[in-house]
C-alpha cells in the first residue's frame, strides 16, 4: 500500500473517528514518511505511542496542538533526524520516551518550555551530540535515562564534561553505555571461570 494512501486513511481516522480517544498507538506502518497534519484534532489525546515506524522521517508541527498529550513515545524511527520546534507547547507533557531512532541528531531548543516534564527517556540514539541547554531549566525533571548514546554519554560524565552542568539539577540521572556493560559482563564471565 503506498505510504500516500496511509496517510490518507490515517488523516481520516484522526479527525473524524476518534477526536475524543485519549491514548493512541500509531506502529506497524513500515510504509509511513509522516503523520497527518489533521492530528491536532486529538484535542483529548493524553499518551501517543509512535513506532516502529522505519520510514517516518518527520514529526507535524501540529503536534505541539495536542495541549492533553501527558506522554510521548517515539521508537523505532531511524530516519527521524529532529523534534518540531512546536514540541516545547506541549507543556502537560510528563514523560518523554524516544528510543531507537538511529537518525535523530538533535533535540528542540524548545524542549525547554516541557515545563511539567518529570521522566525523559533516550536510547539508542548514537547520532545525538548534546542536550539543549534549556533543559537546564526543567525543574520538575525527576528523572533523566540516556542508554546507548555514545557521543551524549561522554557529554553527561558527571562533573566531568559539557552537558553534566545541564542535568545536575535533577535527582534520578542514569546514564549507561552499552559497550561498556558489555565489556564488565565480559570481564566478570573471564574471572568466574578462571576462579
Amino acid at each position: 500500500m503506498p505510504s500516500i494512501t496511509i496517510n490518507l486513511l490515517l488523516s481520516i481516522f484522526y479527525s473524524r473517528l476518534f477526536c475524543k480517544t485519549n491514548q493512541q498507538n500509531v506502529n506497524g506502518c513500515p510504509k509511513l514518511t509522516s503523520l497527518p497534519e489533521s492530528i491536532e484534532h486529538l484535542t483529548a489525546l493524553q499518551i501517543l505511542e509512535i513506532g516502529p515506524c522505519e520510514e517516518l522521517s518527520s514529526l507535524p508541527n501540529q503536534i505541539g496542538n495536542l495541549a492533553s498529550l501527558s506522554g510521548l513515545a517515539i521508537q523505532g524511527c531511524p530516519k527521524l533526524m529532529c523534534l518540531p520546534e512546536s514540541i516545547g507547547h506541549l507543556t502537560a507533557l510528563r514523560t518523554l520516551e524516544i528510543r531507537n531512532c538511529e537518525g535523530l541528531s538533535s533535540l528542540s531548543d524548545q524542549i525547554e518550555n516541557l515545563v511539567s516534564l518529570l521522566c525523559f527517556e533516550i536510547q539508542h540514539c548514537p547520532k545525538l551530540m548534546c542536550l539543549p541547554d534549556g533543559i537546564s531549566n526543567l525543574k520538575m525533571l525527576r528523572e533523566l535515562e540516556i542508554y546507548h548514546c555514545p557521543n551524549l554519554q561522554r557529554r553527561c560524565e558527571k562533573d566531568r564534561r559539557e552537558d553534566w552542568p545541564k542535568i545536575s539539577h535533577i535527582p534520578d540521572t542514569r546514564i549507561q553505555d552499552w559497550q561498556r556493560d558489555q565489556d564488565t559482563f565480559q570481564r566478570w564471565l573471564l574471572y568466574a571461570y578462571l576462579h
